[in-house]
């Protein structure tokens, strides 16, 4: 998982996830929690899933990629 800086994703739940589940590996971006690009990124996604991947059904990924 690829995670800003916050603080949350530094708990302890967090991490007794991560030992739980060793296939599991965060990565923390270099760059302050408010980092716009890194937000800009999670904006960018959330608008592909409500605009295109919720209202859809598609049955495979090559029906995924012509819309």
């Amino acid at each position: 998982m690829i995670c800003d800086n916050v603080s949350s994703h530094k708990t302890d739940v967090v991490q007794t996830f991560l030992a739980n589940h060793t296939n599991v590996s965060m990565h923390y971006t270099p760059t302050p929690t408010y980092s716009s690009w890194f937000n800009q990124v999670e904006n960018w996604f959330a608008r592909v899933q409500r605009d295109v991947i919720t209202r859809g059904i598609f049955n495979s990924t090559k029906d995924l990629d012509k819309h």
